[in-house]
């Protein structure tokens, strides 16, 4: 399987969609630097994601490595910021994924 960087993007927003949905009004207390580290952690864990489709490596030390980022967000104090980010991911995901799934098998069926 094939991942291109307009995957990896799709599901980065789709993952801050979902986790500023989850956090309701701890956004609003989210600095410029907060939204800046939480794209970047949601563009690390987009790849973390696709990469785990191929290959188990190293991935409980890059868990820890967006962890570790996510705990430097201001916000952190005021919600459960890592359960909720994982849980936004692996909702993206699904969604994601459920729509690659969909349009292979289309393309396939053709």
């Amino acid at each position: 399987m094939e991942i291109f960087d307009a995957d990896i993007q799709k599901l980065k927003n789709e993952i801050i969609e979902n986790f500023v949905l989850h956090i309701g009004d701890a956004w609003k207390k989210a600095s410029e630097h907060d939204k800046k580290l939480l794209e970047q952690c949601a563009k690390d864990a987009a790849k973390l994601h696709f990469k785990t489709l191929t290959s188990k490596e190293d991935l409980r030390k890059e868990i820890l490595i967006v962890n570790a980022s996510l705990a430097n967000l201001s916000v952190a104090i005021y919600i459960q910021v890592n359960k909720i980010f994982w849980e936004s991911v692996m909702r993206a995901a699904t969604i994601v994924l459920t729509t690659f799934i969909r349009s292979a098998i289309a393309a396939s069926v053709i």
